[in-house]
Order: C-alpha cells, then structure tokens, then sequence
C-alpha cells in the first residue's frame, strides 16, 4: 500500500515536463486564470522564483508553461510566464527533501480526497494500529514499517492532507494551499515509531509551508 501511495507521486505529480515555452529568463510565474470561454489567461497566484539572496529556486527545464494571449512582466520588465507546474530546487528547498512540486489542478479538494482513500480504508480494517497526536492521526500494521498520517492542513480548509510513508520515504502526494494550487513533496524518513512519525511529519509540512509562503 505504501510504496504505491510513495508512486502518486512520481508520477501523477512529474508528469511530462517541458520548458519549451518559458521565456529565458524570469523572476515570477503566474499560475494562470481561465476565463468563462475555459482561455487560459494571466492574473492567477504569482509564486517568486527567487529566494532573498536573488538565487534562482526553480528547476527550469522542469516548468511547464503555457502559452496565453499576453504576458504580464515585472519591475525589471522581465516577461511574468504562466504556469501550470513548477518544481523547486532542492538545493534550494529545506534539509532533507527529495522532491518539493507546486501544480494547478481543476479541483483541489478531489485531488486531496483523492489522494485520502487509501488512507480511510485502512481505517476501517481490523488490527490496524491507530496512532493520535494533537495534530495527526496515524495509521499502521503491527510489524509493517509502512504507515499513513492524517494532518491537520496549515492552510486549513476541507481539503484532507494525508502523507505516506514506508521505511525509508515519506511521500507528500497533496496538499492543497488554496482553490488553484497543490504541493507534492517527498523526504527522508527519520523517525522510528508512529507516534515519533506523526510529529516529524508535522513539523516537515509546517517547515515546506513556512519556506513557500515566504514566496508567495
């Protein structure tokens, strides 16, 4: 169950990345608007695509932009490319991250439910180990390394968060920030016991939230 929870996110989140339409150079990407027509327009959330010291964060051949009638562009008259995909650069992201994406999706909320079902079925089977902490609820087999964490969302909102782990990655598939954007991360598990678990992916996903939201 867990390595195929860890795969959501190698693949539904890499997808097939191309940068052949982003310009050459920019310092913001728009994640876009559709209009009534279902045209994709400039005018979403912007994401900055610096950090404070001017360093670029993205991997550009991995951002996936889309073609819209204009470009808006930014204080140095740089072009402000629309987006649907983008991925950090991990030398850039916090310690410990093996994958760190920010991605459009029609439906937040379904993506994150989505993403949940392998979570709640596991609740409802017999001798599964349940785990409680102020802020998750863990899920696990006695003997199984493998384990799933229910959060509380930093964002808040109806979209569940659920994070996934085996024994030695925690996978991230969704988190939804707002009614346009999910973040798909992955890391090194370090903990051991459920309990220890629950509060090393706590304290990871305000980490992911605190280092995006400083972008934002």
């Amino acid at each position: 169950m867990y390595k195929i929870a860890a795969l959501l996110f190698l693949t539904a989140f890499a997808g097939h990345a191309s940068a052949q339409d982003c310009p050459n150079r920019y310092r913001f990407v728009d994640f876009g608007l559709q209009d009534r027509e279902g045209v994709m327009r400039r005018g979403g959330t912007i994401f900055r695509a610096f950090d404070g010291q001017g360093a670029d964060l993205l991997i550009p051949e991995r951002s996936i932009c889309v073609k819209v009638a204009d470009l808006a562009t930014d204080g140095r008259a740089l072009p402000i490319p629309v987006v649907s995909n983008i991925w950090i650069d991990l030398e850039k992201a916090p310690t410990g991250l093996t994958g760190l994406q920010l991605k459009a999706v029609e439906d937040v909320v379904a993506a994150a439910e989505a993403n949940a079902e392998l979570h709640l079925a596991k609740l409802n089977q017999p001798d599964i180990i349940i785990t409680r902490g102020q802020s998750f609820l863990c899920a696990s087999e006695a003997g199984a390394p493998g384990l799933s964490c229910q959060l509380l969302s930093p964002y808040g909102g109806n979209a569940p968060l659920v994070v996934y782990c085996d024994a030695q990655i925690c996978t991230m598939p969704v988190l939804g920030r707002d009614e346009q954007l999910i973040i798909g991360s992955a890391w090194n598990r370090v903990a051991g016991d459920s309990k220890a678990v629950g509060v090393e992916i706590t304290e990871r996903v305000q980490g992911i939230h605190d280092f995006l939201e400083a972008q934002f």
